[in-house]
């Protein structure tokens, strides 16, 4: 508008020559004025605001750079968009009615109660933006149900599935069904011992999808 302006607006303009004729204004000159906030404007859109602990995606006409930008103010330019991923700890539980069901080594089913921590990182920011940007869902929740649950799920069917609560049990076929209830089983499953399994068969999992998202811990509370 600035430009226009400064092309077909007249030089001068004289308010009234019957009563005032040496009063001129140069109109010319009003353009400064649009010039200096577009000037503003421009220096405004050459900086983004990227939240705590999240990753900002720059875009150039809906494509990703590739780059990533951190917490705090960042310099861009004008005609780059800027989207927060958020790259904070997520919390998963399962407990109660919400465990996870898996097969035991003995063929019987157990049911899981776990918790597990995640994110997603600051270098898979970019390219999970680009896959799930689009989704129905947020790109948190979309992340979670495509690259996060089933590694989880997987690694634990996988693990528990090594669990016998009868190995070591001393078991005949001629026990009577009195010497079978009277049995002492130590069906407690070694937590730790399960969890560091599962977490790193995780892990491994984790990898092969490029290190979009980072999972940081996997405990195992219970066992049903």
């Amino acid at each position: 508008i600035s430009l226009g302006w400064l092309i077909f607006a007249p030089k001068s303009y004289v308010p009234d020559p019957r009563y005032r004729p040496n009063d001129s204004y140069n109109l010319k000159g009003y353009s400064i004025v649009g010039f200096g906030i577009a000037i503003i404007l421009i220096l405004l859109s050459c900086f983004a605001m990227v939240g705590t602990k999240n990753v900002g995606v720059p875009t150039v006409f809906g494509k990703t750079t590739g780059e990533t930008y951190g917490a705090g103010l960042n310099f861009k330019a004008p005609w780059v968009s800027v989207t927060d991923i958020d790259g904070t700890v997520q919390v998963e539980e399962y407990k109660d009615e919400d465990c996870i069901y898996v097969k035991i080594a003995d063929g019987g089913t157990a049911c899981v109660s776990m918790s597990y921590r995640w994110r997603i990182t600051s270098d898979g920011a970019d390219q999970v933006y680009a896959d799930y940007r689009n989704s129905e869902d947020d790109i948190v929740d979309a992340v979670k149900k495509a690259l996060v649950s089933t590694p989880v799920k997987t690694s634990i069917n996988e693990e528990l599935g090594k669990f016998d609560p009868l190995s070591g049990a001393d078991l005949t076929p001629d026990m009577t069904a009195e010497e079978i209830a009277n049995l002492k089983l130590n069906t407690i499953l070694p937590y730790k011992e399960y969890s560091a399994a599962i977490q790193k068969n995780v892990d491994e999992q984790v990898a092969e999808l490029g290190g979009l998202v980072e999972i940081y811990s996997v405990k195992i509370s219970f066992l049903k």
